[in-house]
């Protein structure tokens, strides 16, 4: 099953051309060329991941480029990974942060294949930032982290983690007086604090990359806003010594070594880093077996790295801010949520005009 480029209409596989409008359809990728609702033209095609391809997609109307997420076909035989897809495209229209990406529309093809339209990023992400850079200084280091913890910050306010930090979710633009601009994304494997035991994610499910699950995770438990702390901890020691905490040569062994090994201290592993004690010392408690020793909060763990900057003198200004978190009535549920184009509890469109409390 294929789609026309042109009219978007389902043609079969052995048609040379739509019977609907005439138009080709040998193309080599169905989906280059494809006007998704919304005017949304696919260009070209810019990465694979495990749940879905990434293409570079024009917004005819405001003639701007954006990045559009297909959900792959074959996933569409879970039943719980299109209601996943759906949930990540309806939180992440809830977080408006200038450390986000930003969600601008998602809907379903003709297919069946689920989409989502994002802002489209020109920047690197944080394991390629380290690999052709290396060792990053300190300051950059901790100007990062910082804006990394001001999303959040606000994504738990709203109540929704994260659950797979790691660098390849981390980008890094470059922002207009060039400094970086982090960018968080994916946040497929989000889940709503507010709605214990109703995720898509089920309790009892073990969802996350190995190198950078707490230990909670690597055993099924409840998760909260910890979870995504002891992610940035693993984030940081590897900033800081160029390698991760454990190092297992099975996901299972990786999972065990986060449960039960203590962590190494990082200036054990990279002494010529001179790394400074407080900075080593937030990292330890990042990466505590136990979340109630660690920082509770992402505001708390950020305000330690900004006094850690001050005593050393090297931490620039950050760029974001926390953005004021002001609610809105949902015209069709009537829940008051986050602004944004869609609803959080009921998926409805919020409008542009919605009254606050």
């Amino acid at each position: 099953m294929r789609v026309c480029h042109r009219c978007l209409q389902v043609v079969g596989d052995s048609a040379l051309t739509c019977p609907t409008c005439g138009a080709p359809t040998d193309s080599s990728d169905e989906l280059i060329g494809v006007m998704l609702p919304g005017g949304f033209r696919i260009l070209e095609l810019i990465g694979v991941g495990g749940m879905g391809t990434i293409y570079r997609a024009e917004q005819v109307t405001l003639m701007r480029t954006v990045a559009v997420k297909v959900l792959h076909a074959h996933l569409l035989s879970d039943a719980t990974i299109p209601a996943r897809f759906m949930s990540e495209a309806r939180l992440a229209s809830q977080l408006n942060h200038p450390n986000s990406i930003a969600v601008i529309d998602f809907g379903r093809m003709p297919t069946g294949q689920l989409y989502l339209v994002m802002e489209h990023l020109h920047g690197r992400d944080l394991a390629r930032v380290v690999a052709e850079d290396g060792l990053l200084p300190i300051g950059r280091i901790i100007n990062i982290l910082r804006q990394l913890l001001d999303v959040l910050a606000e994504a738990h306010r709203l109540g929704i983690l994260h659950r797979d930090l790691k660098p390849e979710n981390i980008v890094i633009e470059t922002a207009r007086s060039g400094e970086d601009l982090v960018k968080v994304v994916d946040f497929g494997l989000a889940k709503l604090l507010s709605m214990p035991g109703a995720g898509i994610t089920a309790a009892g499910t073990v969802c996350g990359t190995p190198d950078y699950m707490s230990p909670e995770q690597c055993c099924a438990k409840p998760v909260d806003a910890r979870t995504d702390l002891y992610a940035v901890g693993v984030n940081l020691f590897v900033l800081l010594t160029g390698r991760l905490p454990f190092v297992a040569d099975t996901p299972t062994q990786m999972m065990l070594k986060h449960m039960i090994e203590p962590a190494p201290d990082p200036r054990a592993i990279a002494p010529r880093r001179q790394i400074p004690d407080g900075l080593a010392e937030i990292t330890l408690r990042l990466l505590d077996k136990q979340p109630e020793r660690r920082f509770q909060s992402a505001d708390e763990l950020s305000a330690a790295l900004g006094v850690i900057g001050d005593e050393l003198g090297i931490a620039p200004p950050r760029i974001s801010v926390p953005p004021a978190a002001a609610l809105v009535r949902c015209p069709a549920c009537g829940a008051w949520v986050a602004p944004a184009k869609f609803c959080g509890e009921c998926a409805a469109p919020l409008g542009r005009s919605p009254s606050r409390p």
